[in-house]
């Protein structure tokens, strides 16, 4: 390790690669939503809502494996890399499980597509589309638990070379399969859940050639470790389940939230779509910048130094609203360059859907500064084992503060999307000062995630 473990080229060399995977997720999502709003606006508007809710579901279980990368990493920073691999074993045990589970759950979580005054056409499409992310789900769970054994150890350059490589194939394929070229009889939205099930697996196959690469056989004991321990498995869901909770709680809170937007009209749910997709460029690479923040925390927790911790966290948060800050100002000052590659200019209601996105990106502007330092120190909370706080935080916040507020202003007295987008802010700002007094009151820094000697 570096003399300075806290040194901001240390923080970039572990952040810029998580930052590039994410990113690289994030250009593959949203070129797909480019294609999709190209081939149709139905298949575009159905996407979302059919994709969240798959992973709204999935997220309860693939949250687990989310914690697998802080445990490696406190394992990692005390110097004990056989623990940590049987962390990550540990996380692909309880993937192979939550897959059977979620494969049972599918056919009664998708009938929540179904709403009343849908066309049934739409319903058949979104549910589709349901079925395959949820395949795609699935599989990146186990995707997830061998990346958090690269990304726990610092190592985050492999996760980022496999995940760059599967968003190519999925951006390639998703262009071949939405638009049903060389023959393929997929179109549109089927055809984009198609390629996303195609990429997942190829993600899987990547990091698993180097999980049972020599070198990491040898070094870090992926294969030595690969039984089953309980006190182990007991750990990872001690930890795991509240962050798990925690997600499932939110992105179900967000995606009640486009449900009700989407009863709206169509036109409604494609600028909202597009505001989303657009706020996911400033989203994805802090999300990237803060999990590497968090590995560091981690390491530097499980190495017993918790005053650098506070020290990595000054720094990420620093580089965070820079980051950010550039972008809400290009949010403000030029949000048409943003839409402009949604424009289908074989649909003529296309003006209608950019006259209502225009405001709601600059509205998008407000808030990611604050998500910006919100995901940072959410990230060093979890890493450090907080992860039960930031579950109750989020449990009573989201339903409370997000999801009734906005079906008075969505459904019932109908205020509009602009007042909708101020309620997001309003809402993160909320959740950025919770976060904020519980980080700086100090109780991290005398947690306890690991055990002081495995046996």
């Amino acid at each position: 390790m570096n003399k300075d473990p806290t040194a901001l080229s240390r923080i970039l060399r572990i952040s810029v690669p998580a930052v590039i995977s994410t990113l690289s997720g994030n250009l593959m999502m949203f070129l797909d939503r480019v294609f999709l709003s190209r081939y149709s606006l139905e298949d575009f508007s159905v996407a979302m809502p059919g994709g969240m809710l798959s992973f709204t579901v999935a997220t309860l279980f693939i949250g687990i494996g989310w914690y697998v990368p802080s445990l490696v990493a406190q394992y990692y920073g005390a110097d004990r890399p056989k623990d940590a691999a049987r962390a990550v074993w540990q996380g692909i045990y309880f993937s192979f499980a939550a897959g059977v589970i979620l494969l049972i759950a599918s056919p009664f979580a998708v009938k929540l597509l179904a709403t009343e005054g849908r066309p049934h056409a739409t319903i058949v499409l979104a549910q589709n589309y349901f079925y395959l992310t949820m395949g795609a789900n699935i599989v990146s769970m186990v995707t997830v638990c061998i990346g958090g054994f690269f990304n726990g150890r610092g190592e985050t350059r492999i996760p980022m070379a496999a995940n760059i490589a599967a968003n190519v194939l999925n951006a390639v394929l998703a262009y071949i399969c939405i638009n049903g070229l060389f023959g393929i009889p997929l179109h549109g939205v089927t055809g984009a859940g198609v390629a996303t099930l195609i990429a997942s697996a190829a993600n899987l196959l990547f990091h698993a050639a180097f999980f049972f690469n020599r070198h990491y056989r040898t070094m870090a004991y992926t294969t030595q470790a690969m039984q089953f321990d309980g006190a182990m498995m007991k750990k990872l869901l001690y930890f795991g389940f509240p962050s798990a909770l925690q997600n499932f709680i939110d992105i179900g809170g967000w995606g009640i939230f486009i449900m009700f937007i989407e009863q709206t009209g169509r036109n409604a749910m494609a600028a909202a779509s597009i505001a989303f997709n657009i706020e996911m460029i400033a989203f994805m690479p802090v999300m990237g910048l803060a999990s590497g923040v968090g590995i560091i925390a981690g390491q530097e927790m499980g190495a017993k130094r918790p005053d650098n911790v506070w020290r990595v966290t000054r720094k990420g948060i620093a580089v965070a609203l820079g980051f950010n800050a550039v972008l809400a100002a290009l949010f403000i000052v030029v949000p048409g360059l943003f839409i402009m590659p949604f424009n289908n200019p074989n649909d003529s209601s296309f003006a209608a859907v950019q006259a209502l996105a225009l405001p709601l990106i600059r509205i998008v502007a407000a808030w990611v500064l604050f998500n910006a330092v919100l995901m940072t120190l959410m990230s060093v909370l979890r890493s450090a084992g907080d992860t039960f706080f930031i579950m109750v935080a989020t449990s009573v916040s989201a339903p409370l503060f997000l999801v009734l507020p906005a079906y008075f202003i969505i459904l019932k007295f109908r205020l509009g999307l602009e007042m909708t987008f101020w309620l997001i802010v309003a809402y993160i700002i909320l959740l950025f000062f919770v976060i904020l007094v519980r980080f700086l009151q100090g109780k991290w820094r005398f947690m306890q995630v690991i055990e002081s000697e495995y046996s």
